[in-house]
């Protein structure tokens, strides 16, 4: 069983993991270069995350921490003087830690600065938070104290939205036949970031089932017979449904529920010939490298918007990758999902974030919408 310091390492690590980069945009420090930085700031101790984070990222952190001082190579010393955190505001400390207003860094002698952004901004760890795993860090804009991250872990996920920019960038430049940049091909494609699985039948399962557990009700969602899915297949002229487009119909294939929550959207087995007429139709029209034009089994239609289809020449893989086909605006047509797994779990319904929209609307006097009742209350 593995220990907290254990549990920190690896969340970092999995997080670094699904940023898709490809090894060598980044580099990482060495566990003696990581002690020099820590002795040079007087600690003696660096939190199990921290240390994991500069061992991926701590030489050279290049665009994911684009204009701020970070990791081995710099000298924050010479921060500490200056950066006398002050007590935050209370509208402050409810920003940043409800559970704790009016927090403040315990031991600023001792505390570690892990980056400097332009002179003033400071992102440091409490000294008194030194022995945790996985510690706070607290933001510092000329020397007060203004905000806090409850984790290493979630500091760390914000690198998450800093790839992902870099990545609509690239997508962008692709779409208007614009050049791409030097660093373009150290970011992996977006099909890249979700794999085929293994077992494709199983890992539907565990999607759908995470999605019940959260709080979605099982009745909201209804799927298919074989029989229907055997006329989907029939009506859309293809000679098999892949074994990850079969379990997927047959949870939610006649009604998705939060899945689709768009009462336009036409998913599953009620897709047939026409709408894949309108989905090839409109791919003619179009730029693009899919393969097997003719042979595109659609799974769901937004009509006069977009589809998500699979590429004919992929019908015989068990879980196929997936295509979003734009029609409206600047047409366009691109492999988003590596595997039909991953689009449904990247499609899967945020409950807990659903929730939080549900008190918002109530909060502000409005009715709860009527999606609301296929949520189980907590």
């Amino acid at each position: 069983m593995m220990d907290a310091e254990q549990r920190a390492q690896q969340r970092i690590q999995s997080i670094f993991a699904g940023l898709g980069l490809r090894e060598g945009l980044v580099q990482g420090a060495s566990d003696a270069e990581i002690d020099r930085f820590a002795a040079t700031q007087g600690v003696t101790r660096i939190p199990a995350a921290v240390r994991e984070a500069l061992r991926l990222i701590g030489r050279q952190p290049y665009m994911l921490m684009a204009g701020t001082g970070f990791g081995v190579r710099h000298e924050f010393a010479r921060m500490r003087v200056r950066a006398m955190p002050g007590e935050m505001s209370e509208a402050e400390s409810r920003q940043t830690s409800e559970a704790e207003p009016g927090r403040r860094i315990r031991d600023a002698a001792g505390m570690l600065v892990l980056s400097e952004h332009q002179g003033y901004v400071q992102e440091v760890i409490d000294g008194a938070d030194l022995d945790q795993p996985d510690p706070p860090i607290w933001v510092i804009i000329e020397g007060e104290v203004t905000g806090r991250v409850e984790s290493v872990t979630q500091w760390f996920r914000h690198f998450e939205v800093v790839v992902e920019r870099h990545r609509q960038e690239l997508e962008r430049r692709d779409d208007l036949r614009e050049g791409r940049p030097s660093w373009a091909s150290y970011v992996l494609p977006r099909a890249a970031l979700t794999p085929p699985s293994s077992r494709p039948r199983d890992r539907v399962r565990e999607i759908v089932e995470a999605v019940f557990a959260a709080g979605l009700r099982r009745g909201s969602v209804a799927g298919a017979s074989q029989e229907e899915i055997e006329r989907f297949a029939a009506a859309q002229g293809v000679p098999r449904v892949p074994p990850a487009v079969q379990e997927v119909l047959r949870l939610i294939g006649t009604r998705p529920g939060l899945w689709m929550p768009d009462d336009t959207t036409v998913f599953g087995v009620a897709n047939g010939a026409q709408a894949k007429e309108r989905a090839v139709a409109a791919l003619h029209g179009m730029d693009h490298v899919m393969r097997d034009l003719d042979g595109i089994l659609v799974l769901a239609e937004e009509p006069e918007y977009r589809f998500y289809v699979i590429d004919g020449a992929d019908i015989q893989e068990d879980d196929p990758a997936v295509w979003e086909v734009h029609v409206h605006d600047r047409p366009r047509a691109r492999k988003d999902w590596g595997s039909t797994t991953g689009w449904l779990d990247k499609k899967a319904p945020n409950i807990e974030r659903e929730r939080m929209n549900i008190r918002m609307l109530e909060s502000g006097g409005e009715p709860a919408p009527d999606w609301a009742q296929d949520i189980e209350p907590r």
